[in-house]
């Protein structure tokens, strides 16, 4: 989960807060990680950029995979 949390970090920078706190509440609730990764994604859609949500969701796919 830290993993995935440095990766919306750098993804998302200064705009990264809200996606940061939906994966640690996934995390801590026991929710499973790849619907926390998607939900995540989804708001940084809505709500920060797209192309960067597109980013973020692909990049942690592949090392949620590895």
């Amino acid at each position: 989960a830290q993993t995935l949390i440095s990766l919306a970090e750098r993804v998302f920078e200064k705009h990264a807060g809200p996606v940061v706190l939906k994966l640690e509440k996934a995390v801590g609730s026991g929710t499973d990680l790849l619907t926390a990764v998607e939900s995540a994604a989804k708001l940084a859609k809505l709500t920060i950029d797209e192309s960067k949500a597109r980013d973020f969701l692909a990049e942690a796919r592949r090392l949620m995979s590895a």
